[in-house]
């Protein structure tokens, strides 16, 4: 027995191994498009850790999501694609590991239904989209490849939640990330940077600082990076172990958030934060008002002497002012002139009519979209929407009924990371993309529970009794929730 156990042991680490010589190879030796070859290298690289280890083949999934935008544009320094394969590359790993789960195991129900009708959803927008097919594919795979990310929640073996691959990889990369984002805004733009905003018209990056830029990181846009930061900073306002590391971490992420000067992440971040006291029964509250003196206090006292503590400060100032603030008023008035004209179409304006992948078409559609609801109802319709939204509510009804089995601080860390992404939706399209892929991710994981086993294709077992791929390892110091 324990040599068919060494066996087997053998075999996935040799599999891990000959991915990742496949993978470099292939990056060295296909020249003729840098950009292709690691797109295929990072899926080989991540198949192979997912044989060895499905939780390490997760990690590299959300790895694969928060550096690619970054590794684009240091690629695009000799010039951009029109299409990008390695723009793509987060999305096919997601659909790669979600059909992997589909096809090990007997998904329930539950999972089931709520995949068939974000699929559905979008659908709808299929034939009006078919116009610019480039967009419309696009648009509807990545739709749907974060509605795939329920599978993967719901399937991923854990003990606790905070032994989640997302948690587990916001606690070594969103310190990281986050210093990349204030490098970006106390030293000069690096020649990747300056030459990606160049190039790429995506959204506003003025800052209220002259001279500076609002800090996006290694993603794509400041409203993608801000979400990030406040989902990492939520993790450590729920950590058991606060040390010395966890709270330069904690620093460095509010330092980072702060410097998005994005007002709805903060605004749903005190939403979430609310919602957390409430779930952890008030448990978290010495912390949570700790963050807030912080968040408030420092701003403050620096303001007179320091250039960006002094515009944070106006900027949150704002939100006294949201009736004549410009910004605020055209969020506003874009659903009001919209929703009107989407009623009148049930079917919608089609898949890749608003946000990124509108890009790919020369239409006039809706290239900015301040909402993603409204984006949903724009693209597929009265129709659509109600399908899609379905789905989100069956998800939410069964996270919140998932969650009653689990620990107080595990249930609050959960359930507030879910409504600060309902709330954060309300201020873009978030269906998509990376935020996308977490809401439904942590939805899935919320409404599995705490599972002492799983139901595969040769039936019941219990998590860890298939060979080691579910292997128990304790969650990282000071990020346990």
């Amino acid at each position: 027995m324990f040599s068919l156990i060494a066996r087997r042991r053998r075999g996935e680490a040799l599999t891990a191994i000959a991915a990742l010589a496949a993978s470099c190879l292939l990056a060295v030796v296909t020249s003729f498009s840098p950009q292709a070859s690691l797109t295929l290298a990072l899926l080989a690289l991540t198949y192979g850790l997912y044989r060895a280890d499905r939780r390490a083949g997760m990690c590299a999934m959300w790895m694969v999501w928060l550096l690619t935008p970054g590794i684009r544009r240091v690629l695009g320094l000799s010039g951009y694609l029109q299409a990008d394969p390695l723009s793509i590359a987060p999305v096919l790993i997601t659909v790669m590991i979600a059909g992997l789960e589909v096809s090990r195991v007997a998904i329930p129900p539950l999972a089931r239904r709520v995949l068939l009708l974000v699929i559905a959803g979008w659908a709808i927008g299929i034939p009006a989209g078919a116009a610019s097919a480039s967009a419309m594919i696009y648009a509807f795979t990545s739709y749907c490849a974060a509605g795939a990310a329920y599978v993967i929640g719901y399937r991923e073996p854990r003990r606790r939640l905070g032994e989640l691959s997302l948690w587990r990889t916001l606690a070594v990369l969103a310190p990281l990330l986050a210093l990349y984002g204030i490098a970006q805004n106390v030293l000069p733009l690096t020649s990747w940077d300056a030459h990606w905003l160049k190039s790429i018209d995506i959204v506003t990056f003025g800052s209220p600082i002259a001279g500076k830029y609002r800090v996006f990181s290694t993603l794509n846009a400041p409203g993608i990076f801000a979400p990030v930061m406040a989902l990492a900073l939520l993790g450590y306002l729920a950590s058991r172990r606060a040390g010395v590391a966890a709270a330069f971490s904690a620093l460095v992420v509010v330092f980072a958030l702060a410097l998005t000067f994005v007002r709805s992440s903060w605004f749903a971040l005190a939403v979430a934060a609310v919602a957390y006291l409430l779930f952890s029964r008030g448990r978290g509250l010495r912390r949570v008002l700790l963050a807030l003196a912080v968040c408030i206090g420092v701003p403050i006292v620096l303001s007179p002497v320091n250039q960006a503590a002094s515009a944070l400060v106006k900027r949150a100032g704002s939100f006294s002012s949201l009736g004549s603030d410009t910004s605020a008023q055209a969020r506003l008035a874009t659903p009001a002139q919209l929703i009107p004209e989407s009623i009148s179409l049930p079917l919608g304006h089609g898949d890749g009519s608003a946000g990124e992948a509108a890009k790919l078409t020369s239409a006039q559609n809706l290239r900015a979209p301040d909402n993603g609801y409204l984006s949903l109802v724009y693209q597929a319709g009265l129709v659509g929407f109600v399908l899609v939204i379905a789905a989100l509510v069956i998800a939410l009804v069964a996270a919140f009924r998932g969650a009653r089995g689990i620990a107080p601080d595990e249930r609050a860390l959960m359930l507030g990371s879910i409504v600060f992404m309902v709330a954060v939706m309300f201020s873009g399209d978030h269906f998509i993309g990376v935020t996308g892929t977490i809401m439904w991710y942590l939805l899935g994981a919320a409404a599995a529970g705490q599972p002492e086993g799983h139901l595969t294709r040769r039936g019941f077992v219990r998590d860890g009794g298939d060979g080691g791929a579910e292997s128990q390892a304790a969650a990282p110091r000071g990020f346990a929730p």
